[in-house]
């Protein structure tokens, strides 16, 4: 993002018409991340608690 805001406010139109597209891929690809891998994270990390443990995996008494 710190490289492509200069070249699309000084970079001239024919690089500005290539920043800006790829500005709005960052922008949209950030919030892609943000608003669908943590629910994601978060019912995997859910899922994981409802599984049965097993016998190998518990510690000895």
């Amino acid at each position: 993002m710190a490289a492509l805001l200069p070249m699309a406010i000084w970079g001239g139109p024919a690089v500005a018409g290539f920043a800006w597209p790829m500005i709005a891929g960052v922008v949209i690809a950030t919030a892609s991340s943000l608003f669908v891998a943590g629910p994601v994270l978060a019912w995997l990390a859910a899922r994981s608690t409802d599984l049965p443990q097993s016998n190998a995996l518990q510690k000895p008494n």
